[in-house]
């Protein structure tokens, strides 16, 4: 079976923890977005292969709607944390069966070690559902660490 595209690689909420002397401006970051197209080959079948006898057409018009989520806390000498919630959501006229919905949950702590280098933890929870029966649960921890060439 072909594994869907992940969602959560096309977001800022997936990026490591950036490196900031300044606490954000805004504790609270929310996006939602919509969109609208056509995709031609929703299923993912190779050019000349048979569609499968419960699928009539390939392509479908779809809609999309996204929404991120993230709470920002400053703590002391610059070390700061981060919690946050995505939802990608995205739903095919003809093929229901290929809609797909993605949350992610994640918890992110930044540590400053020094004025350019900072390391992150994060933990995060990615449920995922393809034609409304669940296709994976994915817990993860991430170490980082970042170091910055320059400054602006």
């Amino acid at each position: 079976a072909e594994t869907p595209p992940s969602p959560g690689g096309e977001d800022q909420k997936d990026q490591p923890a950036r490196l900031t002397a300044k606490p954000p401006s805004k504790p609270l970051d929310l996006d939602l977005t919509f969109g609208f197209g056509y995709k031609s080959n929703v299923i993912a079948l190779g050019v000349g292969r048979s569609l499968p006898s419960t699928v009539t057409r390939r392509g479908s018009k779809f809609e999309r709607a996204t929404l991120d989520a993230k709470y920002s806390w400053k703590l002391t000498g610059g070390d700061g944390l981060a919690a946050g919630y995505g939802y990608t959501a995205t739903f095919y006229e003809n093929i229901p069966s290929s809609n797909l919905e993605d949350h992610v949950a994640f918890l992110d702590y930044k540590h400053v070690l020094a004025s350019r280098l900072a390391t992150s933890w994060r933990i995060s929870d990615q449920f995922t559902q393809v034609g409304g029966s669940n296709f994976r649960n994915q817990v993860e921890l991430r170490p980082s660490l970042t170091f910055t060439a320059w400054s602006e």
